[in-house]
């Protein structure tokens, strides 16, 4: 059965790897609105082969997001205590808005690595000039 879920990216763990075959997991919170005022700080991961998702999507804390998700549920028995563990694991994730949202000049994109070419319009006024 798939979930899906829409919200904003809290934070994103490091890439860790688990178990002696280093199964690779990433760690993400996304905070969901249940109700109008009551955020939902849920965490979410990848796993296996979709471990790097967050990294090939360029994805950042700030990004809105929709998540498709199902749960996975563990049973772990030990010094006579049992306990159960799931996870909220993430199979595809889409961008709806970015946290750092490029600016357009003159139907061009720019960003802080490529910022816009200055113009006489950008520098501040001087009447000061002697002719």
């Amino acid at each position: 059965m798939a979930f899906e879920a829409q919200g904003t990216i809290l934070e994103i763990m490091p890439l860790k790897k688990v178990g002696q075959n280093e199964f690779p997991i990433q760690q993400f919170i996304v905070e969901l609105y249940r109700e109008k005022d009551r955020p939902q700080p849920i965490p979410f991961e990848f796993k296996g082969k979709r471990a790097n998702a967050l990294n090939d999507g360029n994805f950042s804390v700030g990004d809105e997001v929709k998540l498709a998700f199902d749960f996975d549920g563990n049973r772990w028995e030990g010094d006579n205590v049992v306990r159960y563990f799931c996870s909220n694991n993430v199979w595809e994730i889409q961008l709806i808005s970015s946290a750092s949202k490029p600016k357009q000049t003159n139907g061009q994109q720019h960003d802080d690595r490529n910022p816009p070419p200055i113009t006489d319009a950008d520098l501040p006024f001087n009447d000061d000039i002697p002719f």
